[in-house]
């Protein structure tokens, strides 16, 4: 047996509590001895670690919640690997900048991965993103009624831009703006590769804030292209949850509320925040703005 991948444990001093990842929340709570801290520390850490039906430890939190513990195949246990080794990565790297320990840096990484989904709407050549914890649905449908079939609060779209489709996209950036849905915009050209802007619902404006940048995405993206951009974009997209960029403390995303560019020629990386104008029809037509 082996332990669930939606939950996880979290201690501070004698508390043990038991999260559960997709109601995103507490639901038990206990005190635990001192020959418990080890066994807790155990399970997280080792987190392929196989257990038997008959070890107290499994009677011990499977009485505690009935599949705290469960049978597992191998693709259960791959997926547990591939998450414990990227929020491992992320948080190697990143710790430092958010104002949390790393156990509850931990915590929310696992949560964004259980329950977000990846929406990646694409012109001609979906991105490649290879092997990934991520739940990624590719469409070719920019219509709205598509668009928003997939909505719900933990969606994340990835929308290539394409001059050929300014009607849908006003229109979804109208809907997402609206509806304070997250998106990350992108296209390639001969010369360069440009990720953003990153935007959640109507904070740091919207796409057509600045229209020239619209108008000159004329996107052409082939198989390097797009693996390249996934592999921007792979360690990008978490830091657009709610709660990790509540307790961010510096700016060390690519694309919130800003625009990254990657010269194919040279690997030159620049960045732009982009600017809000206060005259912008998609803007103007959602009172209370947030300035952020």
């Amino acid at each position: 047996m082996i332990k669930n991948k939606k939950y996880t444990l979290l201690t501070d001093k004698n508390l043990v509590s038991i999260y559960d990842l997709e109601k995103e929340m507490m639901i038990k709570n206990f005190y635990h001895k001192n020959n418990l801290e080890n066994v807790v520390n155990e399970i997280e850490v080792n987190y392929l670690r196989e257990y038997s039906s008959t070890d107290n430890i499994v009677k011990f939190f499977n009485g505690l919640v009935s599949d705290f513990f469960i049978e597992a195949n191998i693709e259960e246990k791959n997926y547990i690997k591939d998450i414990g080794e990227f929020t491992e990565k992320i948080i190697e790297v990143n710790h430092s900048f958010y104002f949390l320990h790393k156990k509850a840096i931990n915590t929310y990484l696992k949560s964004f991965l259980f329950n977000s989904k990846v929406i990646n709407v694409y012109k001609e050549q979906p991105l490649e993103f290879g092997k990934v914890p991520y739940h990624i649905i590719n469409t070719s449908d920019y219509g709205i009624e598509n668009i928003e079939s997939y909505i719900d609060q933990k969606t994340i779209f990835l929308i290539e831009l394409d001059r050929n489709k300014a009607e849908e996209i006003y229109e979804i950036e109208s809907f997402m703006n609206e509806q304070k849905r997250t998106r990350i915009y992108y296209f390639a050209d001969v010369n360069k590769i440009v990720i953003g802007p990153g935007l959640i619902g109507r904070e740091y404006g919207c796409l057509f804030c600045e229209e020239h940048y619209f108008k000159s995405s004329d996107s052409n993206i082939d198989k390097s292209s797009s693996r390249l951009i996934a592999d921007l974009l792979y360690y990008e997209l978490p830091k657009f949850d709610d709660n990790l960029l509540l307790f961010l403390n510096e700016d060390i995303t690519l694309t919130k509320g800003k625009i990254f560019t990657l010269n194919k020629s040279n690997f030159e990386a620049t960045d732009q925040y982009q600017n809000r104008n206060i005259s912008c029809e998609i803007c103007l037509d959602n009172k209370e703005v947030e300035i952020v």
